[in-house]
């Protein structure tokens, strides 16, 4: 289970990714408590959320793509740094008493947009962190779309499932 952590690349990629989420976890809540405090409007917290949410609906399948194309870890890098920026200007924003509502939805615009190239290009390079082989072998439920769940292989199930004619499917 741990074996993935001897590797110092993927140890690194781990480490920083959890300081990184931890800080990301925090991010909503002091906007929604700056958004509330500067106007008290409910709506301007949604229009907030909502534009750190949007670029990631919007642009993740061209992350994704980005991230086959080219280098992941120069994606990985300049979308963090991109992310790093708008949350830094938020911070400088709302500690010096100058943010207003629409400086902050293109903040968390440019924070969303750096989140949906970055985390595409997370999931494809953690597999090469890790290394071949200490990845799992593919289970039959992972392998196959037919295969029975793995709580469903013996008792009752299992025959259904070898039963209902989808156990012999690949």
């Amino acid at each position: 289970m741990f074996s993935p952590l001897a590797i110092r690349d993927f140890r690194r990629y781990y480490l920083g990714q959890t300081a990184s989420a931890f800080g990301d976890s925090l991010t909503p809540l002091a906007l929604a408590f700056a958004v509330l405090h500067l106007t008290g409007s409910p709506a301007d917290l949604g229009i907030v959320v909502l534009s750190t949410r949007l670029p990631v609906i919007v642009l993740t399948l061209v992350g994704g793509a980005a991230g086959d194309r080219f280098s992941r870890r120069t994606i990985m890098l300049v979308a963090d740094l991109l992310r790093f920026a708008a949350h830094g200007a938020t911070a400088v924003l709302l500690i010096t008493g100058t943010a207003q509502i629409w400086m902050l939805v293109v903040l968390q615009l440019v924070a969303g947009a750096g989140s949906a190239f970055f985390n595409p290009a997370a999931v494809g390079l953690i597999g090469s962190l890790a290394g071949r082989s200490t990845s799992r072998r593919p289970t039959p439920s992972s392998r196959s779309p037919a295969a029975p769940p793995r709580s469903s292989r013996w008792g009752w199930q299992g025959r259904w499932w070898r039963w209902s004619g989808r156990g012999g499917r690949c």
